[in-house]
């Protein structure tokens, strides 16, 4: 997808307008005009974020789309922290611990990054507002760490896999009448990264979930139908997070609803929804054909074995016979 689609200065309340959430109205008519950020693509490359956040004396930046993978080696075992829109990204602080073997920042091919720098701070000396926003998003990348960390320890595999798409699902998902959609195609190695698994064992993990009905793989990610793991509140009260999609469909705002091109959302996300089902239906239906045909197998090889054991007795009993 072509960079030029986007302005090299966006206006960064615009874009995500939950920034300004400790704002007042007035104070958030003016921002919304006057707080600019520069627009900077990345992706594909390894570990050059840092440096091309330096390179353009930010201090951070704010993920307006794509994804950003943090992979930190200890010993034999690679953990992950996912990155998506709406979170902040940080140059490094210092050098890692000496327990790190290795550690990358990858940006995802089409990532683009709202870059906090002089312009933002100039902006919190007329709205300090502005950082107490900042701080929250902090905060609640923090507390999905610290959730994830707790996801690694469950006992079982798949209950870490469900868990972690879960987590995922509520930052960057929507929940459908079908179930929760996670927009992410996510491999095996990069599943098991998230949740200290190797990537065999997701694999087995992924196979049982799907065949008992718990998740379906989807074109772009997974249809969520199992509720997670300790779920503390039923599913259909959760939060109905925003959706990783395409540019043309979301703009630069990744909190946008989703919208038809000539403007019909609710028929939109009617279809949508309704192919959501349609796909789950169909996953059920297949599941019982599959039962099906081996419940006829299963008689077939019966009665073969029953027509060999008829006719073996028969000969038998022939051959028993006095000439």
């Amino acid at each position: 997808m072509a960079t030029a689609a986007f302005p090299s200065r966006i206006r960064l309340l615009e874009v995500d307008p939950d920034l300004g959430l400790f704002l007042s109205d007035e104070e958030l008519s003016e921002a919304r005009r006057a707080v600019v950020a520069s627009l900077l693509a990345v992706g594909g490359e390894k570990d050059v974020l840092d440096a091309r956040l330096q390179e353009h004396h930010a201090f951070a930046a704010l993920l307006i789309d794509g994804m950003v993978l943090e992979q930190v080696q200890v010993g034999d075992q690679v953990g992950m922290r996912l990155l998506g829109p709406g979170d902040v990204v940080s140059r490094r602080g210092g050098d890692p611990s000496i327990l790190v073997a290795e550690s990358s920042v990858r940006a995802a091919p089409g990532t683009h990054l709202a870059l906090l720098g002089v312009d933002f701070l100039l902006a919190i000396r007329h709205w300090p507002g502005l950082v107490t926003g900042l701080e929250l998003r902090n905060v609640q990348q923090a507390e999905r760490l610290t959730t994830q960390l707790v996801i690694c320890q469950l006992p079982r595999v798949d209950q870490r896999v469900l868990a972690v798409m879960w987590l995922l699902a509520e930052s960057w998902g929507r929940v459908t009448p079908a179930g929760a959609t996670l927009p992410l195609r996510l491999t095996h190695d990069a599943l098991g990264a998230l949740i200290g698994a190797r990537r065999p064992t997701v694999a087995v993990a992924l196979r049982d979930l799907a065949e008992r009905g718990a998740i379906i793989r989807q074109d772009q990610g997974w249809l969520l139908l199992e509720a997670p793991p300790g779920a503390t509140r039923p599913v259909e009260r959760f939060r109905r997070p925003s959706l990783i999609d395409d540019r043309e469909s979301r703009g630069l705002d990744p909190a946008a609803p989703a919208r038809a091109p000539d403007g019909g959302a609710p028929n939109f996300i009617l279809l949508t929804e309704r192919l959501a089902e349609l796909r789950v239906r169909y996953e059920t239906d297949r599941v019982r054909f599959d039962e099906r045909l081996r419940t006829v197998a299963a008689n077939r090889e019966q009665c073969q074995e029953t027509r060999v054991r008829v006719s073996n007795e028969r000969l038998s009993r022939s051959r028993s016979r006095p000439s």
